[in-house]
């Protein structure tokens, strides 16, 4: 979904009643606007953003951390890759890391502290990428598979 689609999804509200003559009166008074014949409109809009939220496990809660990784695996064009990203955020289960390699959503890398490179600790998924074009993107990694020391324990 594009920022624009979501600027235009938080911009206004449609009040959705199944009194549909009595509603732009009300939805006026309260500062509504918009007309009914969007309501499906907003509604796939709502669902899209439903959708793409990628929330953190409920009890996890991120703690903003820069650490120095190593990630190897293959991005988007299946070349292999080994690079150095940093993280902005950990939490248990993952990490939020900057990195300039292209990589897809879903995707598989082996994830190493930069501090103890001989051990792996352990594999996660590509779970959210927000900067498809930006020569450093931003992703969101999700452990499945942990086999070394993590930062927090």
């Amino acid at each position: 979904m594009s920022s624009s689609a979501e600027e235009h999804c938080c911009e206004s509200f449609l009040f959705i009643s199944p009194y549909h003559d009595d509603l732009p009166p009300r939805a006026a008074h309260l500062g509504g606007r918009g007309n009914p014949g969007q309501e499906q409109q907003l509604r796939s809009c709502l669902e899209q953003l439903v959708k793409t939220r990628q929330d953190i496990p409920r009890g996890e809660v991120p703690v903003r951390l820069h650490i120095s990784l190593k990630l190897r695996g293959k991005n988007s064009q299946g070349t292999v890759f080994e690079e150095t990203a940093t993280t902005e955020d950990v939490c248990l289960s993952g990490f939020l890391c900057g990195c300039t390699a292209e990589l897809a959503i879903d995707s598989v890398v082996e994830v190493y502290l930069t501090s103890h490179e001989k051990d792996c600790v352990g594999k996660a998924r590509i779970v959210h990428s927000n900067s498809e074009d930006a020569p450093l993107r931003h992703y969101k990694c999700r452990f499945i598979e942990r086999t070394g020391p993590w930062v927090l324990q």
